[in-house]
């Protein structure tokens, strides 16, 4: 390392600590050494601010926590210190630590995956990681539950269950945490499969309710929290039912998970893996995928879509992500797909965390992110395949102009991700969850999209530019298809459920994500909230959609 303009690093590093030392405040140090009193083998104070020395031994996990971000940009906020609890009682006393110091902020941590900057990461505050100390997981005498520590990421929880031939509803990338992915509602590969009501039949001993999947929030049994006052408390469908209905979805505004115990569901080996292929062929899948979507046959069968546009030599990209819950899928399920010929395929037969740990590949660290989110109908094929087309072709035109105006953007995205009408009456037989999906409103689509970049210089321009590339889509969608209903459409506001619910684990920080449930189901929220939290601990002190004032 060269000088900077003849300063020594270790200069530096004395002036960045006095620095650090300046901006973190006395209260904010008091509330750090009242937990480190109670629980000092689970506190590391910042490494570079004034009290760093006492907790030397914590350094390294400090600064991995501090850094292991999905969004590299959420490094640059930097904790006064971080707690990593490994019980109820501890999350609980923490609480009570910080409702005694009512100006410090704080961020809840499981894995880090949400983008969006300061949602699990804080700056001059107290941040909680439930990793590495409640990230285990453990299956019920019966094998019919299993309890997962929110700190777990979903390779490592589907890990321990494969053993015993189970699995949980939850990430389609393993490297995803367990927390934020089940508050926001959580779509998996397993998602779409069900017993329906006709198939169970009046007379069976077996309800739909156990059999089907749905979305991670859909299958949760109970969750053990701890409220804005600190009492720990259990909640589920009979007890504190209230908070129960909120988590399904509803987000982090409601209590602090310190447990999950979710339904458990046989597995065995899986089909899946990703298949690359050029953008030149985008005409072909698009069509496919809307043709996927809307005679949508087997809910063993699952798609993402991601189409890349990359500045390296400005190439495009499909990357599909295919899955089946079965050694083998029967022929239809995918024919249309197989017509195309891809660049490369690791598609096999596996265990089904193997495969999610090998999705892992497409999670790549080391970039600053954002993501956000579109939905849209899945209109009949002549309309579906014409928009797709435009959207493709648009969403590429913009993405190499942003990137010739800016050479740090890496990779724009967008990724289709179908709810065919059976994964909607999948979501709704286990049980349901806030998003409100209804069969009866047809097939709809789920789009993520995302920007990727290195330099901190455009941590406030390159979400804008996602953000204009995105609603230029969904202006001409809303003007050129605006009104037509979707493919398998019964009943329902067109105008509304065309565009709406705005999914959460995928929505960018200033999207309406809460309101997009519809009026009923956010007041619902809104008062359950600010009679859990009638001080404001949720939702003034950290990151996360809120609820209009």
């Amino acid at each position: 390392m060269f000088p900077l303009f003849g300063i020594s690093r270790s200069l530096l590093g004395f002036l960045l600590a006095t620095r650090l030392a300046l901006a973190q405040s006395n209260v904010t140090l008091s509330a750090c050494k009242a937990i480190y009193a109670e629980y000092p083998s689970h506190l590391a104070l910042d490494p570079l601010g004034p009290l760093g020395s006492e907790t030397i031994s914590q350094d390294s996990l400090y600064a991995s926590t501090n850094t292991d971000y999905w969004n590299e940009g959420n490094s640059k906020n930097r904790a006064a210190c971080a707690f990593f609890p490994g019980s109820a009682e501890e999350v609980s006393y923490a609480v009570k630590v910080l409702n005694n110091y009512t100006n410090v902020q704080y961020a809840l941590k499981s894995g880090g995956h949400n983008p969006n900057f300061g949602f699990s990461s804080v700056n001059q505050g107290i941040l909680i990681s439930f990793r590495p100390n409640l990230a285990n997981t453990t299956i019920s005498t019966d094998h019919s539950t299993a309890d997962v520590g929110p700190g777990s990421r979903w390779d490592e929880a589907l890990t321990v269950l494969d053993q015993y031939g189970k699995a949980i509803v939850g990430g389609r990338l393993g490297h995803v945490g367990v927390g934020g992915y089940i508050l926001g509602g959580g779509l998996s590969f397993l998602t779409s499969q069900y017993v329906s009501r006709e198939t169970v039949g009046a007379g069976s001993s077996v309800h739909s309710s156990d059999t089907t999947k749905g979305f991670a929030a859909d299958t949760l049994v109970n969750v053990e929290c701890v409220t804005a006052n600190g009492t720990i408390i259990n909640a589920n469908r009979t007890s504190n039912s209230d908070i129960f209905f909120a988590m399904q979805g509803g987000g982090n505004q409601f209590g602090i998970v310190t447990k999950y115990t979710l339904k458990t569901f046989d597995i065995g080996q899986v089909w899946g893996g990703t298949k690359v292929y050029a953008g030149t062929d985008h005409e072909a899948i698009l069509a496919a995928t809307a043709e996927f979507t809307e005679n949508f046959t087997d809910p063993k069968a699952a798609i993402i879509v991601t189409n890349d546009f990359a500045l390296d030599d400005l190439a495009s990209l499909i990357v599909m992500f295919y899955f089946y819950d079965g050694p083998t899928p029967p022929a239809g399920i995918f024919d249309e797909f197989d017509k195309v010929t891809p660049i490369s395929s690791n598609v096999s037969t596996q265990s089904y965390p193997s495969l999610l740990t090998a999705n892992n590949a497409y999670s790549l660290s080391g970039f600053r992110y954002q993501i956000r989110e579109g939905t849209y109908p899945n209109l009949p094929h002549d309309n579906m395949t014409a928009f797709y087309d435009y959207h493709y072709t648009s969403f590429q035109k913009q993405a190499f102009a942003y990137m010739a105006q800016s050479l740090d953007i890496q990779i724009f995205s967008f990724a289709i991700q179908p709810l065919p009408v059976a994964l909607k009456q999948s979501s709704a037989d286990a049980g349901g969850n806030r998003l409100g999906l209804d069969a009866a409103n047809g097939d709809t689509i789920f789009m993520e999209y995302d920007v990727s970049w290195l330099n901190p210089t455009c941590d406030n321009l390159c979400p804008g530019y996602l953000e204009t590339m995105v609603n230029s889509v969904k202006s001409y969608q809303q003007s050129t298809y605006g009104g037509i209903a979707p493919t398998n459409y019964k009943s329902g506001d067109i105008s509304w459920i065309s565009y709406n619910p705005i999914f959460p684990n995928d929505g960018m920080y200033d999207q309406q994500v809460l309101q997009s449930f519809g009026n009923s189901t956010y007041q619902q929220l809104k008062t359950i909230q600010q009679r859990q939290d009638p001080n404001g601990f949720f939702s003034q002190r950290q990151g996360g959609f809120k609820f209009s004032t």
